[in-house]
């Protein structure tokens, strides 16, 4: 299997399609209501690895000094060290870069423009994928606020592997007055389940998680459960009860009280794809990850590719 890395500047395109369908209404007997094998594959997996201890979870999942094979911000270099790691239960191991810490101050560019953000070549290791489970390859890309806790799943976007995937940034402050004007906070008087600063996705998964424990006595294998408190399993009777809740809190049937937050960041993003490496720069790039050894082919530097695990020969 061909692997490639995938160059990260910060895409997508997106297409619209007219379907023309014949106007029916819906009732119970038209559908089975049985899961499909894929879904209930995955759900059995994630399950597994959830009731994995964390430091097993992170082993096993893949490490930033593979994924990062080159790291620049704001012209300036960088390397997998500058990321810190969180472990997310659809993506695995995730990467933060920038991320605020008690005593530490997140870093800033100087100026605008695409040679000043957070430019990464990743190494994405396909050969590590699991057949029935990973059903796409590239990153997973969020772009927040360093204070705030990323949901990939809910937020992210998809940086396929073969391309140079570019995101233009525009942030957006919002100061909402709430009192007589609306209903806001600034998270008091929420517990959160994920750290970081109050955000209304991370209410809304505390809400469903509380929900699910308080109903089914076990938690949801996709969120991060309360102390305590074990996930739910694959056999019938949890899976049926997970699934009531899922319906009950998307028919508003179970109440959440999660309000907008007073003061807010919003990442606008304009992405866009191009194909990379371009044939003249392949060479170069090939030296940048492997340097080229003359003892191995000195006759013949320019027709030289690397291998990931050797020398240019």
């Amino acid at each position: 299997m061909t692997l490639q890395p995938t160059r990260t500047e910060a895409t997508t395109t997106t297409a619209e399609a007219t379907t023309t369908t014949e106007a029916t209404t819906p009732n119970a007997e038209d559908y089975e209501g049985q899961q499909s094998e894929d879904f209930t594959t995955i759900n059995t997996f994630t399950s597994l690895i959830a009731k994995m201890d964390s430091s097993t979870r992170q082993a096993i999942g893949h490490q930033a000094r593979d994924l990062i094979e080159e790291c620049q911000f704001d012209g300036k270099t960088c390397s997998s060290k500058n990321f810190s790691v969180f472990l997310d239960s659809t993506y695995g191991n995730c990467f933060t870069f920038n991320r605020a810490h008690d005593d530490w101050t997140p870093q800033s560019s100087s100026s605008a423009g695409p040679l000043h953000g957070l430019s990464l070549i990743l190494y994405i290791e396909q050969e590590e994928y699991i057949p029935q489970i990973s059903e796409k390859a590239g990153a997973r890309v969020v772009v927040h606020s360093p204070n705030r806790w990323p949901f990939p799943e809910f937020e992210g976007f998809d940086a396929p592997p073969g391309f140079l995937t570019s995101a233009g940034l525009r942030l957006t402050s919002i100061t909402r007055l709430g009192g007589l004007y609306g209903d806001c906070t600034e998270g008091e008087g929420h517990d959160l389940l994920y750290p970081g600063a109050y955000t209304q996705t991370n209410c809304l998964v505390t809400c469903h998680q509380h929900h699910m424990v308080s109903v089914c006595g076990c938690a949801d294998a996709s969120l991060l459960a309360p102390v305590n408190t074990t996930y739910c399993g694959s056999n019938s009777t949890q899976v049926e009860c997970e699934n009531k809740v899922k319906q009950e809190l998307a028919r508003g049937l179970l109440p959440c009280s999660c309000p907008a937050s007073c003061s807010d960041n919003v990442y606008g993003k304009a992405i866009g794809l191009a194909e990379w490496p371009a044939d003249s720069y392949v060479f170069h790039f090939a030296l940048s990850i492997h340097p080229f050894s003359p003892a191995c082919c000195p006759s013949s530097r320019e027709k030289q590719i690397p291998t990931r695990s050797g020398e240019i020969c």
